[in-house]
């Protein structure tokens, strides 16, 4: 390799690239030169603890105190004082470079209005350090509102905007049609995100997307430049020789200080011109880039995880400097707080007996026992007029004055708001594992029989069909929301009464949809029912004036869009395409969310996830929800104790446990390594029982689904990974009497009115008609049951495969009466829990119509087949895709039973084997419009039917 007579550092400078500095640290910016400096939260939050920037920072609470002397509220104090301190390091920056790069507080990325105001704001105070605007650049968050903003600052008042927070190269396009000066994409974080995932591509893609944006960039003439930014290693630095600017840690500069090997331009105005890239516009299209960036996932997480982390160590310096200022008790002006704020009201009362006055503290909002503790301490340490403090301000103030408050708190003690919904269980030091994980690869799945029970498998004559790969497969060519809708779309109106309609059955469709659903909208205050009473009294309002018309999706917010998605769903069926723009247009809204605090974001997470699962029967889109609502629980965890979080945490912590485990039955994925603590409700319930007196609650229900999810969770991890392959009867029946027994247990101890049919034959006679909640644990039950002993009814029937090498003396029949009592009734346990399955779900759809009414029997026995005309439709519920999931391996099974080569008289009393799969495949015609992998699943198994039909088995049983 040639040698740099200079360094690598030079070399870069010679390839064309300029290099800036990507600290505040004076003394690393004089020492290596660099044609520019930058600030951010991170940086300064560094800089101001060193001790030797304790000037500036003083210099900033004087600036923060001639703010409080104006009236100003305390969280605009705070802000002004960060915005300084960061032009006070800036205006030092600028002196060793020349120019200089500021941030807009990330908090403000989604709204125009205020990036402007802010960014003229910083200008002007760099005006007052001596420092001219044009060597300032403005950094920017690339939202769309961020944009809009740089575009404004550039053509209107002459600023110099840095668009930053790039990972996509949707940002850049529209950045540089903004006319912006800069762009920053984040080389290193970008290729993170791609080595993360399940198969990392093999090229550094945070390289080759950057090289794709400069490329583009110069290839159509836009006069941004491209700014590198976040290097791991000095290997990107090169590979991006010629582009721009690269902004660089100091670390990585010394090391391309020391490095004197050659640097080779990587970007240039050839390869710009080489490139095959169709150009694109989006700057007047809202519609079209928050579709087109919602379509890139590493754009859309790492932008949210960018904005998070610079508005924590934004939070940070903020916490910093308040517990430096010297007047904390200043009113809040009255109009300053946003309707988002909740407001902290303190009163003044008199004492006892003649004290000085007492304080009674007040919260419209459900302040925190802390935020309640700072306002007092405020209070008692100052004489004037008591004040109305921000939420925000508590955060501050809590956090600047921790030590001084600690005294107050007994105080407050007995003001402490409890939650008497539901509070975390006193559990055992080993409670935490008391809820079972699921294994990582498992091959327990439904539709994993149709390719493992080798009878089933050859008999599946569908070219090109892996079985294994069919579900995923089918969903990746659902493309219904990775389209780019019509511009239209969000001018479409939901008509008054059709809203109404859907707000009106809210109550019915909670209690009709799966429990862990059911208790995520009542436990998260942006789906409960009270929020859905303010919807129905604005609509209301706005009807009584508007007779004509209805709300226009495309101003409705993220969690009325959500609403309306299920709401219309509900009432208009799969067909409809109202519920399918709501939820087109609320996932154009997910990302601004995604900068939230993660206790904001996790219940709008998990309702999409739900949605995507139960809707639409897409679980790997659920699954990818999932994996963002699972770091940023873990986030919370690492900052609290569990069980410390809050009760809605707790809860949407099971939720999540739940719904990634109902996927994770069916197709593979990486289980989250946390579980969740149980929790108990009214003290009347744990997990293992339901010891229920009166009216059984929705949380109550959702205890015993965990439970009986975890026990599954158990069994799949017992009896259901590689290294149980195949096992031999002998080998599990300890572990199956024992989780029989519990299984056992918690059945007998349900009240009388809550234990459903266990077996087909008074299924048959009773034709039970069943709640929805009952429903699901029932097949929860069965479930648990049917996989719990299918690898014993698997050696019963592929007995003489399995030992087709060396067979066993004597016949088929024989062999048959070798195997033991126990071994027959754990055979007869898993059939009788499939047909059981089948028919509930068959059941529940003949409930749901209006020919045959909930209460009107139905049996195979008697010749009764439901017709597609008797399938109208659920409206006393609906088969969920886990459902589906069970009915395919409980058909999987009876199929082979009835097909079985070799098999025990005392299996004759199975009948109507055959009644029961057609039951299987009308359930599945009424599902599969909703969803290609239904649509697949029905064509697979009527195929493996129909060939099993036209061969002829040894011994079939008797049906």
């Amino acid at each position: 390799m040639a040698s740099n007579p200079l360094n690598a550092l030079r070399g870069m400078e010679a390839a064309g690239t300029t290099i800036i500095a990507d600290t505040a640290d004076f003394s690393f910016i004089a020492r290596f030169k660099p044609s520019e400096g930058t600030t951010n939260p991170s940086l300064l939050y560094l800089a101001a603890q060193q001790s030797e920037y304790s000037s500036l920072v003083e210099r900033s609470i004087e600036h923060a105190n001639s703010l409080a002397a104006k009236g100003d509220a305390m969280d605009v104090q705070l802000e002004g004082a960060v915005e300084y301190l960061a032009v006070l390091f800036g205006a030092e920056i600028y002196h060793l470079t020349g120019r200089v790069s500021t941030e807009v507080d990330v908090r403000h990325s989604f709204n125009t209005q205020e990036t402007v105001n802010t960014a003229l704001r910083i200008i002007a105070l760099y005006k007052l350090q001596g420092v001219p605007k044009e060597a300032v650049r403005i950094k920017i968050s690339a939202t769309w509102e961020g944009i809009q903003a740089g575009r404004i600052l550039e053509r209107e008042h002459g600023v110099s905007v840095l668009i930053t927070i790039v990972f996509g190269i949707v940002q850049a396009i529209t950045a540089a049609e903004a006319g912006v000066a800069c762009i920053a994409p984040y080389v290193g974080r970008i290729g993170d995100w791609f080595r993360s995932q399940p198969l990392p591509p093999v090229d550094d893609m945070g390289v080759s997307r950057v090289r794709e944006m400069q490329n583009y960039l110069r290839k159509y003439k836009h006069r941004t430049q491209v700014m590198g930014a976040s290097f791991r290693n000095i290997e990107q630095v090169k590979a991006l020789a010629g582009v721009d600017l690269l902004t660089i840690a100091p670390s990585i500069l010394e090391k391309l200080e020391n490095d004197h090997s050659e640097v080779t331009p990587q970007v240039t105005a050839t390869t710009a011109q080489d490139v095959e890239i169709t150009p694109a516009s989006y700057i007047n299209d809202e519609n079209a880039f928050r579709w087109a960036f919602n379509s890139d996932a590493c754009a859309v997480e790492k932008s949210a995880d960018a904005m998070r982390r610079f508005a924590e160590d934004t939070e940070q310096l903020k916490k910093l400097l308040a517990s430096k200022l010297t007047l904390l008790g200043v009113s809040s002006r009255a109009g300053n707080e946003s309707p988002c704020q909740k407001s902290l009201t303190v009163r003044s009362l008199p004492g006892r007996e003649g004290s000085k006055p007492s304080l009674l503290v007040m919260s419209a909002g459900g302040a925190s026992r802390d935020a309640m503790a700072a306002a007092l301490n405020v209070l008692t340490a100052s004489k004037q007029e008591l004040p109305v403090i921000t939420a925000q301000s508590w955060q501050i103030l809590r956090e600047g004055r921790i030590d001084t408050l600690e005294e107050h708190l007994p105080r407050l003690e007995e003001s402490r708001p409890v939650d008497t919904l539901i509070q975390p269980q006193s559990v055992p030091p080993t409670a935490s594992t008391s809820f079972k994980r699921i294994p990582e690869f498992h091959h327990g799945a439904g539709h994993k029989v149709l390719q493992y029970w080798s009878r089933l498998r050859v008999h599946l004559t569908i070219p090109n069909v892996n079985v294994l790969q069919f579900l995923k497969n089918a969903e990746g060519r659902d493309k219904q929301f990775t389209k780019n809708p019509p511009p239209d779309t969000s001018q479409v109106v939901l008509p008054w009464s059709l809203a109404k309609d859907c707000l009106h059955c809210w109550n019915d469709i909670t209690s009709h949809i799966p429990i862990g659903f059911s208790v995520l909208l009542e436990s998260s205050i942006f789906f409960s029912n009270e929020h859905i009473s303010s919807m129905l009294n604005l609509l209301s309002a706005y009807g009584q004036n508007n007779a004509s018309g209805g709300p226009q999706f495309g101003k409705l917010a993220l969690e009325d869009l959500l609403v309306y998605t299920i709401g219309l769903r509900w009432l208009l069926g799969e067909d409809a395409d109202m519920p399918n723009i709501c939820f087109t247009l609320a996932l154009q809204q997910l990302w601004r969310v995604q900068m939230e605090a993660d206790e904001v974001v996790i219940p709008y997470l998990l309702v999409v996830a739900h949605i995507f699962l139960y809707t639409y029967a897409m679980p790997s889109h659920a699954l990818g929800i999932l994996q963002i609502v699972d770091a940023a629980i873990n986030r919370l965890s690492v900052h609290h104790n569990l069980r410390s979080l809050e009760t809605s945490v707790l809860i949407f912590s099971q939720i999540f446990y739940l719904l990634q485990s109902d996927i994770l039955s069916e197709i593979d994925g990486s289980p989250s390594l946390r579980i969740p603590p149980p929790l108990v409700s009214d003290g009347s319930v744990d997990s293992t029982a339901l010891a229920m007196d009166g009216q059984t609650s929705t949380f109550d229900y959702l205890a015993a689904n965990m439970w009986l999810r975890s026990s599954l969770n158990l069994i799949l991890g017992h009896m259901f990974i590689t290294g149980q392959a195949y096992c031999q009867p002998r080998e599990v029946i300890p572990f199956i009497a024992e989780v029989s027994m519990d299984i056992e247990t918690w059945y007998r101890s349900l009240p009388l009115d809550l234990q459903f049919v266990r077996d087909a034959r008074s299924f048959y006679m009773l034709s039970p008609s069943i709640s929805i909640r009952m429903k699901e644990l029932s097949l929860r039950y069965h479930a648990c049951i049917s996989i719990l002993t299918r690898p014993v009814l698997y050696f019963v029937l592929y007995h003489d495969l399995e030992n087709s090498v060396t067979p066993s003396p004597g016949s088929a029949l024989e062999t048959d009466r070798q195997l033991e009592p126990w071994v027959f009734a754990l055979c007869r346990d898993c059939i009788e829990s499939s047909k059981v399955i089948i028919m509930t779900l068959a059941q529940q759809f003949n409930q749901s119509t209006n020919g045959i009414g909930p209460h009107t029997p139905f049996s195979p026995l008697e010749g009764h087949v439901l017709s597609r005309d008797d399938l109208s439709g659920p409206k006393n519920g609906y088969a969920t895709w886990s459902d589906i999931q069970l009915l395919v391996g409980s058909y999987a099974v009876l199929l082979s039973v009835q097909n079985a080569t070799s098999f025990s008289s005392a299996f004759r009393d199975i009948s109507a084997i055959d009644e029961i799969l057609d039951m299987a495949e009308r359930v599945l015609s009424w599902v599969t419009s909703s969803s290609l992998g239904y649509a697949r699943t029905l064509e697979i198994l009527v195929n493996i039917r129909h060939n099993f039909r036209g061969s002829t088995p040894g011994t079939v049983a008797s049906c």
